[in-house]
C-alpha cells in the first residue's frame, strides 16, 4: 500500500473505514439479542383476563405446575428505565428494587398513574401479603416465579441502536491503532529510494530540474525520518535504525555534520540503554566519518579508541573495520603514506594471521604494497614485492580465493614490474592477468554490477550480538554450516576493473621484444580505445538508469563518476602521447580538445597538468616554439623552489614538471631561443630529481637531454651520458629512446668521421628511427646516413638515403595539416 496515498483519502481517515453501521445510513434498529442469562431459561407464560382476581398464594413444594399469578388491585409504582425517551408528563424516575426479591420489575405503569404524585413511596402491601407465611422461606425459582418477567432479573435493558448505533458495543467496529511513526519510516523510504533510482544521471548531467527533484525527494525523506524520530512511538531498536538511518543522509547528503552528530550520539546512549551491541559500533563507525569531515586529527584519535575497546572486549570483527577505516581516512587525508600508516597496516595484517583470518591478513598486505607505490622511493619496489610475497604465501588457502583479491594481486605485481621496467616478466605478467580476468568473466561470486567485495573472517561465539543484518554494510553475517563472517568493502564493478586493465595492459605492451615491438604498439592503440569503449558504456548505462536498484547517494555517485572521468582523461593521455612519438598530430590535437573538456576542476588536478603539458607537446611538434614555450613556463609546470621545495608536490604532478623542463631545455638550444642562463639554471633544478629517481626512464632522458644542451659538456661526460641512455633504453626496450640515444651519439662522436664504426653508427641508427616510427626522427636520421655515405665517397647510396629523408620530412610536414 502506498502510504502517501493512505495519508492523503479522505481527510486523514484510512479509506478501508466500515461505514455500513453509520446510523445515517439506515434508521431502521438492527435485533438485539440480550445478554445471556446467568439464570435457567424461563418458560413463557400467559396470564388469561379471567384469572385477574386476589389470590393468597401458598407456597408449593415445588413448581411443577405452577398457577398464573393475578395482577393485584393496587399495584406499586415502578418505572421501567428508559433510554431517550419519558413517558408523557413524568419526570425520570429510577428504577426502585423490592427488598423481598431484589430484582427490578419491569412491567409499565398504567395510565391511570400518571396524574399521581412523582414521589417515591413505599408501596402498599398487596392483599396477598396478609396470608400466613410459612416459618422457613421457601427457595424461589426464577424460571416458575409467577411474578418475574420472562426477561432476565437484574440486567437492565440495552440501549436501542435506533438512537445510536455507535453507542452499542456490540456494533462499534474496533479499529486498529494508526501507528503514524512506522509509516513516516515508509513513507521516508519511499522517498530516498525513488530519489537514489536517478542519482546516477542525475550524477552524470546535473540539471537543474533533476536536481530540484532529487533535493526535494531527499528532504522530504529526512522530514519523515525526524518526524517519525520525534514520535518517540518506535520501538527501540526501531528508533535506533531510525537515526542512523537519519545521521547517514545528512552526513552523505548535506553540509549539516553537527545534527548527524548529535543523532548519532543520541543514538549510541539509546543502544547502550538496550544493549544493542551491533548497532552501537554501526554509529560510532559512521560518527567518526563524520568527525573526520571536521577534524582529522581528533577523528585519529577516536578511531585509536574504539580499536582499544574492541580489542579489551575482543570484538575482533570491529576491530578489523576500524582499523580498514583508519586506512581509509588516512587515504583521503591527502597526505603521503606516513609510519602511522604502514603501522597500522602492518598490525592489521600480524593480528589477522595470528587468529587464522588468512584474507583479511592477503588484503592488509596488499594495501601495503599499494601504500609503498604512492610513494616512490629507491626501495619501494622491493618493499612492494615483500608484501606481494607475504601474501603469496597463504594462496593454496580456499578462505584467500576470493575473484577481487585475486585480481588486485595480479594488478599490483604487474605495477611493480612496470617500475622494473623488464619486458620478458611485463609480458607474463600480463599474461596471467588477462587468464584471471577471463576466469571471472562467468563467476558466480562477482556479478557484472557489484561494487563491493567481501572478505571472510572466522565466526567468534558472540557474532550474534555484534554482527546483525542491520550491520551489512559494514560486517555481514555468513553462513553458520561455512562458520565464517564477511567484511564488506567498496570495489570497483567488473567493467571499470577492465578499462584499468585495459590502461595497464597498453602500457606494458610498449615494452615487449623489439621482434614484436610493432606489434605490441598496435595492440597498445588497440587497448587503449577499448578502455574508452569500456568506460563510456559504463557511462551510458548510468545515464539511461540501466543499473539494478541504487542504494548509493549522490555524493558516491559523483565519487564514481569522476572517477570514470580521470580514467577517461588517463587513456587519452596515453593515446595522444604515444600519436606524439608517431607524428600524428592530428589526433594529438583531437585528443587534447578532448582532454580540455573533460578536466573540469571537479577531476583531479592532476590531470589538468597532464591537459596543459600535452597541449606543449602539440605546439612543440608543430613547430610553434614560441608558444610551447609560453606553457611550459606556466607557473603550475614549475619545480618549487620553496622550503619544503619538490617534496611539496606529489609524485606525479612533480614528474609533469620534470618533463616540462626537459622540452623547455630543447627548445632553448634552437638558435632563435638560446638563453645559457635559463638552461644552467633548469639543469640545475632538474639534476637532483632525475640523477636519483627511481624510474630508469627519467634517468635515461635526462641523459639525452645533458648531452645536448649548450654550452657542450667534456667530451668524456658526453660519452658517459650518452652511454648511459644506451644502456637505459636497451634495458628498457624502449625503442623512441634508443633511436634518439643512437642519432645523437652519430651526431656528436661521429660527425664527419670517415671509417667503418661512423657509418655503422649512421645506419643504426636510422634503422631504430623506422622501428620507433617517429617521422621526424626517422628524417634526421636518413639525413646523417645520407652525410656518413657522402663522406664515405658511396654517391648512390647517399643519394637514396637523402631521399628516404626528404620523404619522411614531406610526411612530417603533412601530419601537420
Amino acid at each position: 500500500m502506498n502510504y502517501v496515498n493512505v495519508l492523503a483519502n479522505n481527510n486523514g481517515q484510512f479509506s478501508t473505514f466500515d461505514n455500513t453501521l453509520d446510523p445515517r445510513q439506515d434508521q431502521r434498529p438492527p435485533s438485539v439479542s440480550p445478554a445471556p442469562s446467568p439464570y435457567p431459561a424461563a418458560q413463557p407464560y400467559q396470564v388469561a383476563p379471567a384469572q385477574l382476581q386476589a389470590i393468597t398464594p401458598t407456597p408449593p413444594p415445588a413448581y411443577s405446575s405452577p398457577s398464573p399469578a393475578p395482577i393485584p388491585q393496587q399495584i406499586p409504582q415502578f418505572q421501567v428505565p428508559q433510554t431517550s425517551s419519558r413517558i408523557m408528563g413524568q419526570q425520570d424516575i429510577m428504577p426502585v428494587t423490592t427488598p423481598q426479591s431484589h430484582v427490578s420489575l419491569q412491567h409499565p405503569a398504567p395510565a391511570s398513574l400518571a396524574n399521581e404524585s412523582h414521589q417515591v413511596q413505599q408501596s402498599p402491601s398487596p392483599a396477598f401479603a396478609k396470608s400466613p407465611l410459612p416459618t422457613k422461606r421457601p427457595s424461589i425459582s426464577a424460571m416458575n416465579s409467577p411474578g418475574i418477567s420472562k426477561r432476565s432479573p437484574a440486567i437492565p435493558p440495552r440501549p436501542s441502536p435506533a438512537s445510536s448505533a455507535r453507542a452499542s458495543p456490540a456494533m462499534t467496529p474496533k479499529t486498529r491503532p494508526f501507528e503514524s511513526a512506522t509509516v513516516l519510516v515508509h513513507v521516508a523510504e519511499e522517498c530516498l529510494s525513488k530519489a537514489y533510482s536517478a542519482v546516477y544521471s542525475v550524477a552524470a548531467s546535473p540539471d537543474e530540474g533533476r536536481m530540484r527533484e532529487y533535493q526535494k525527494l531527499v528532504s522530504t525523506g529526512l522530514a519523515c525520518l525526524n518526524a517519525a524520530v520525534q514520535t518517540n512511538k518506535l520501538a527501540p531498536r526501531q528508533e535506533a535504525k531510525a537515526r542512523l538511518r537519519y545521521a547517514s543522509i545528512l552526513y552523505e547528503e548535506t553540509e549539516n555534520l553537527q545534527e548527524a552528530e548529535t543523532t548519532l550520539f543520541q543514538g549510541i546512549k539509546l543502544c547502550e540503554k538496550h544493549r544493542y551491541t551491533d548497532m552501537k559500533y554501526c554509529m560510532q563507525y559512521a560518527a567518526l566519518k563524520v568527525l573526520f569531515q571536521r577534524n582529522h586529527k581528533a577523528a585519529f584519535i577516536a578511531i585509536d579508541k574504539q580499536i582499544a575497546e574492541c580489542q579489551t572486549f575482543k570484538h575482533y570483527p570491529w576491530l578489523y573495520a576500524f582499523r580498514l577505516l583508519k586506512t581509509t581516512l588516512q587515504t583521503y587525508a591527502g597526505n603521503a603514506p606516513d609510519a602511522n600508516h604502514f603501522d597500522n597496516l602492518q598490525m592489521l595484517g600480524n593480528f589477522a594471521y595470528e587468529r587464522g583470518d588468512n584474507a583479511i591478513g592477503v588484503l592488509a598486505s596488499l594495501l601495503e604494497g599499494l601504500a609503498h607505490l604512492r610513494v616512490m622511493k629507491s626501495d619501494s619496489v622491493e618493499r612492494v614485492q615483500t608484501c606481494l610475497a607475504q601474501a603469496a604465501m597463504y594462496q593454496l588457502d580456499p578462505a584467500v580465493k576470493v575473484p577481487q583479491l585475486d585480481i588486485l594481486t595480479l594488478l599490483l605485481d604487474l605495477a611493480c614490474s612496470m617500475h622494473q621496467k623488464n619486458p620478458d616478466i611485463l609480458v607474463q605478467k600480463l599474461s596471467a592477468l588477462e587468464s584471471r580476468l577471463d576466469e571471472t568473466i562467468s563467476s558466480q561470486d562477482w556479478t557484472d554490477d557489484a561494487t563491493e567485495v567481501c572478505v571472510p573472517m572466522k565466526k567468534q561465539p558472540s557474532s550474534s550480538l555484534i554482527i546483525s543484518e542491520d550491520t551489512t554494510a559494514i560486517l555481514r553475517p555468513g553462513k553458520d554450516d561455512e562458520g565464517t563472517d564477511l567484511v564488506v568493502l567498496s570495489f570497483l564493478s567488473k567493467q571499470e576493473l577492465f578499462a584499468l586493465v585495459h590502461a595497464f595492459g597498453g602500457l606494458a605492451n610498449m615494452y615487449r621484444p623489439a621482434s614484436r615491438e610493432q606489434v605490441g604498439k598496435m595492440k597498445s592503440l588497440q587497448r587503449w580505445a577499448a578502455g574508452l569503449e569500456t568506460v563510456q558504456h559504463v557511462s551510458t548505462q548510468h545515464m539511461l538508469g540501466n543499473r539494478a536498484l541504487s542504494t548509493v547517494s549522490l555524493h558516491e555517485s559523483i565519487r564514481q563518476t569522476k572517477w570514470r572521468t580521470e580514467i577517461f582523461c588517463y587513456l587519452q593521455l596515453l593515446i595522444g602521447l604515444y600519436n606524439a612519438t608517431q607524428s600524428k598530430w592530428k589526433l594529438v590535437d583531437q585528443s587534447v580538445s578532448k582532454l580540455q573538456k573533460a578536466a573540469t576542476p571537479a577531476v583531479n588536478e592532476i590531470f589538468t597538468l597532464f591537459t596543459l603539458y600535452l597541449t606543449g607537446v602539440y605546439y612543440q611538434g608543430t613547430g610553434e616554439f614560441e608558444t610551447a614555450l609560453t606553457i611550459y613556463e606556466d607557473p603550475r609546470l614549475q619545480i618549487p623552489s620553496g622550503p619544503d621545495g619538490p617534496e611539496s608536490r606529489k609524485p606525479a604532478e612533480l614528474e609533469v614538471c620534470i618533463l616540462a623542463a626537459m622540452s623547455r631545455l630543447w627548445i632553448l638550444q634552437d638558435p632563435g631561443f638560446q638563453d645559457e642562463q635559463t638552461t644552467s639554471k633548469l639543469l640545475e633544478s632538474i639534476q637532483p630529481l632525475c640523477t636519483t629517481h627511481p624510474d630508469s626512464e627519467f634517468r635515461t632522458a635526462f641523459s639525452l637531454v645533458q648531452v645536448t644542451t649548450q654550452p657542450d659538456l667534456e667530451m668524456n661526460i658526453v660519452k658517459q651520458n650518452i652511454q648511459s641512455a644506451l644502456n637505459g633504453a636497451q634495458r628498457t626496450n624502449n625503442t623512441h629512446c634508443l633511436a634518439i640515444a643512437l642519432t645523437i651519439m652519430r651526431c656528436r662522436l661521429f660527425e664527419n668521421v670517415v671509417g667503418e664504426q661512423a657509418l655503422k653508427s649512421a645506419k643504426a641508427a636510422s634503422q631504430q628511427a623506422r622501428r620507433s616510427g617517429n617521422l621526424l626522427w626517422m628524417s634526421v636520421a636518413d639525413g646523417m646516413l645520407a652525410n656518413s655515405y657522402e663522406v664515405q665517397g658511396q654517391l648512390a647510396e647517399a643519394r637514396a638515403a637523402q631521399a628516404a629523408a626528404q620523404e619522411n620530412a614531406s610526411r612530417a610536414a603533412r601530419a601537420f595539416e
